[in-house]
């Protein structure tokens, strides 16, 4: 009877001690930070739990994964943690994001900070990198190359990639590699943002016509000037302002077009397939003796080459009267109160003709990359492919339409029948959320997106509502004046030595471009008497290199 007991107990013990090895076991499977031990490697454990799924099927991942995000948080956007957006693609993709959040205005120290710091970085940088800062540590294998990805597993990119014209000449490096992934916006009136919107209703109480040549627009701001069109008997009116840090409210966008084509985003032109600077020519010279006349004579504040956007706003929502003629901006949305009515006693001004004869829309063929660089893989990334592929869905028609919608049923509706667009084609959606609002349902397109469809909503019945605004603005008073986009300077990349050695130049030389030209116009340097030291000094600086490292890369990705 001993016997039978003790070995009836050394049974039990056994099955005590192989239960109690299969409970470690299924209790370290399902833990988040090993594979438990027993039959199962590591290895083996991680790609099960990591199972990715085929090209373009969600979710992504059979289970829930994280990737820690750096994204500049935009002021418009309430809370990235509960942000719609962020909630549909985790529920769609089963990709959880950890947000590291800095302010917008800190972005590039942060990056450049971070890059530099030699800690470990996050999952992915997202909100935008400068082509020299990219190259310069895609070349160190910071950042993934993704031409693998996008060939083997992109659902949507890839097809924009070799559907938009030039988009993979822009995106492509110098090594063949693709490093980042853009956010892509089509839209004439966007590329011609470049807008001067001058006061209608003073206009009529003056009895005067809109403007067409830049001497009738001297003469029309000098009538704003002297004649009281506020009508409130007090010499407050200012003729015409801008801003130094609004949507393209600097003046140089606008006027400069009528003495030469003129981009304030990058000062060059190609004519013949040669590059040539704008910055050095008469025609520019020109421009800036005009503006200078403005100036010295009180009919552009000089007050705009000092003041932000907030206190342009203030002089324009003025509570006694109206006080600004004419202002350059991309739209009111940027200087007004879109609640208000003052701004749509304002109309576009269309292109001025300058004394030679020039006429052009300010202009921007290449807009249709909204934000550069906005999506980055780092070399720490633990799941590239799931990062890549969670970027990737974000260039579907549905997730485009969120992020620049809001949440479909919500934030827009589906049109009602026989509704039309801005085009007269049959409506894509009826928005609800309008751009600009402080909301909490999508990041304002500072990521990976391909938005095509602005200007498809419902067409308003109100001629002043922003989007209906803007476009017929564009297609009657700018596109007529469009210069030919083959004239205009591709942003492509560079090597990372050209890169390097650009920016080394271009620090130096954009600031004292930009300095000395508002100098001119405001008088602290003679546009007569300093033009030759001017142009010394930008030699010296060094621009005939700067052309010579774009040309060499223009003729290569046109032979």
């Amino acid at each position: 009877m001993r016997k039978v007991v003790v070995l009836f107990l050394m049974v039990m013990l056994l099955v005590g001690i192989v239960a109690g090895c299969t409970g470690s076991k299924t209790f370290k499977s399902e833990d988040t930070g090993s594979s438990g031990i027993g039959l199962d490697s590591p290895s083996t454990a991680k790609e099960d739990k990591y199972k990715v799924s085929e090209k373009g099927v969600l979710p992504i991942t059979s289970e829930k994964t994280e990737l820690t995000v750096f994204m500049p948080q935009q002021p418009g956007v309430e809370d990235y943690e509960t942000n719609k957006l962020t909630l549909y693609l985790e529920d769609k993709t089963n990709v959880h994001i950890k947000w590291e959040l800095v302010p917008s205005k800190d972005r590039d120290q942060k990056i450049n900070l971070m890059l530099a710091g030699g800690n470990k970085l996050p999952d992915v940088i997202m909100g935008g990198i400068a082509n020299a800062t990219l190259i310069e540590y895609a070349s160190q294998g910071t950042f993934l190359p993704l031409n693998e990805y996008i060939e083997t597993q992109s659902a949507y990119f890839k097809r924009h990639l070799n559907e938009v014209d030039g988009m993979r000449q822009m995106v492509t490096a110098p090594d063949g590699n693709i490093y980042s992934l853009n956010s892509i916006g089509i839209s004439i009136p966007d590329a011609m943002s470049q807008r001067m919107w001058i006061n209608e209703k003073w206009l009529e109480n003056l009895n005067l016509k809109m403007p067409t040549t830049t001497k009738e627009l001297k003469d029309v701001l000098t009538a704003f000037k002297t004649k009281d069109p506020n009508n409130n008997n007090k010499a407050d009116e200012i003729p015409m302002m801008g801003a130094t840090n609004g949507w393209n409210t600097t003046f140089d966008g606008f006027l400069m077009n009528s003495f030469i084509q003129y981009s304030p985003y990058s000062p060059y032109r190609v004519v013949d397939g040669k590059i040539e600077p704008v910055y050095n020519t008469e025609e520019y010279r020109n421009g800036i003796r005009f503006l200078n006349e403005l100036v010295n004579e009180g009919l552009y504040d000089s007050v705009s080459f000092t003041q932000d956007i907030d206190q342009l706003k203030q002089q324009f929502e003025n509570e006694e009267a109206a006080l600004i003629g004419a202002l350059p901006s991309g739209g009111p949305n940027s200087y007004a109160n879109m609640a208000g009515d003052r701004y749509r006693d304002y109309a576009a001004l269309p292109p001025l003709e300058g004394p030679d004869g020039v006429r052009l829309a300010g202009y921007n063929p290449y807009h249709y990359i909204l934000y550069s660089n906005t999506f980055v893989i780092t070399k720490d990334c633990k799941h590239p492919e799931i990062a890549f592929k969670w970027a990737d869905y974000m260039y579907s028609e549905e997730v485009s339409m969120f992020a620049r919608l809001g949440e479909p049923g919500t934030d827009w509706l589906e049109p009602e029948e026989g509704k039309l667009d801005l085009y007269g084609e049959p409506a894509l959606f009826k928005p609800v959320l309008l751009w600009g609002n402080i909301q909490n349902s999508h990041w304002e397109l500072w990521h990976p997106s391909f938005v095509d469809f602005d200007n498809k909503g419902e067409r308003s019945d109100d001629p002043y509502e922003l989007q209906r605004y803007l476009f017929e603005a564009t297609y009657e008073s700018y596109e007529p004046y469009a210069p030919d986009a083959s004239t205009f300077l591709p942003p492509f990349m560079y090597s990372a030595e050209d890169s390097k050695r650009l920016n080394e130049i271009n620090t130096t030389l954009a600031s004292y471009i930009w300095e000395s030209r508002d100098k001119f116009i405001v008088g602290n340097m003679d546009i007569e008497n300093d033009w030759e030291q001017y142009l010394g000094e930008i030699k010296k600086i060094g621009y005939e290199e700067v052309i010579s490292i774009m040309q060499a890369r223009y003729d290569e990705l046109n032979k």
